[in-house]
């Protein structure tokens, strides 16, 4: 009988072997992505390549002080004027979404200033109405004081004669009666024409209520013809248009995903800068007006000399989160504004830099 065959045993993988060369990968990826974010200077003297010894130094991209603005206006878009690179003057055209809704709001907002000029004209016209019929109660009453005063002296008259007997008691009755009569017409009318006062007074605050709704009534147009105007969307100021994201036809909502368009301003006062992104360990390091020393990251050509104008309070992460290879995302860094002294041509907006700070 024979004996059992064993199974030869398997082969070995090296499992091991791989999983080191992985994590000596990592470690090669790690130490070139720090290196990469600290300034290729080292020490003026040689030494030692630890942080202490190191001159400042990071990423940082090309920007302007106002930076990109991010333009959207919600709505059907119906015309598109802009095209990407486009430079535009202040107020130019973008792009433009439907405005009949705008254009109906606008309309009823006239409609509703001309009721209210009605409204005041028919107000203002009974006011007037009213302070004719004013002063014709005072003169009524003017007249009705005289009928008081040729009743005294009719009443005077019956007294005199009475006295001298030739008018009876009863004559100088009637005409004193007389007398009270008129007086309280008088008195009537009077009333009556304290009354009025007091209803024209009534009538001026109508007037101003009705010119005050009608003052509301002009601010409801400018209202709408600014919903219509912003169908329409501007340049800002005079610039470029960097990014046209939007076609005729498409419905933008409420809630954007991304801008329609971005855009910069251009000109003397809206130089470029370099906003540099400096890690936590080199920020006690760095002050205004330091020099520093910008060149492109992607090749090795000229290096721009410039100045630290401003250095944040804020410790914080990246501005710009880019998935880069060797870009860190996840570690603070302190952002400082760097001014060129003589920017060259040819920069653009996002333009990555290497910058080092002396």
């Amino acid at each position: 009988m024979n004996p059992p065959q064993t199974q030869p045993p398997a082969p070995r993988r090296h499992t091991s072997w791989f999983v080191g060369l992985g994590v000596a990968l990592l470690v090669v990826s790690v130490l070139g992505a720090s290196k990469g974010l600290q300034s290729p200077g080292d020490s003026d003297h040689g030494k030692s390549s630890a942080s202490s010894e190191l001159r400042p130094g990071g990423f940082g991209f090309v920007d302007t002080e106002d930076g990109v603005v991010p333009m959207y206006r919600p709505g059907e878009v119906v015309e598109v004027q802009a095209h990407d690179g486009d430079d535009v003057e202040k107020d130019a055209p973008l792009y433009r979404v439907d405005d009949t809704l705008a254009q109906i709001d606008l309309r009823r907002a006239n409609l509703a200033v001309k009721d209210a000029e009605l409204q005041v004209s028919l107000t203002k016209n009974k006011g007037e109405q009213h302070e004719a019929a004013v002063d014709a109660q005072k003169k009524v009453i003017e007249g009705k004081e005289h009928r008081v005063k040729i009743a005294e002296a009719a009443a005077a008259e019956a007294k005199r004669l009475n006295g001298s007997g030739n008018l009876g008691i009863e004559k100088v009755q009637q005409a004193e009666e007389a007398v009270k009569a008129f007086q309280a017409e008088v008195d009537a009318e009077k009333a009556k024409e304290t009354v009025m006062m007091r209803e024209q007074e009534g009538l001026k605050l109508l007037v101003k209520r009705a010119e005050t709704d009608r003052d509301d009534k002009a601010q409801q147009v400018l209202k709408a013809q600014k919903g219509v105007d912003m169908c329409t969307v501007k340049a800002p100021a005079k610039g470029k248009v960097l990014r046209v994201l939007v076609t005729v036809g498409e419905i933008l909502g409420p809630t954007p995903r991304q801008p329609a368009v971005q855009f910069r301003a251009t000109g003397p006062e809206h130089p470029f800068i370099i906003r540099a992104e400096i890690d936590q360990e080199f920020a006690t390091r760095v002050f205004e007006s330091q020099v520093a020393e910008v060149q492109d990251d992607t090749h090795t050509g000229p290096t721009w000399s410039g100045k630290v104008k401003r250095v944040s309070d804020w410790q914080t992460h990246r501005r710009s989160i880019m998935q880069e290879p060797l870009q860190l995302n996840d570690v603070r860094t302190l952002e400082v504004i760097i001014t060129l002294d003589d920017p060259p041509p040819g920069l653009r907006i996002g333009q990555r830099v290497r910058v080092t700070l002396k």
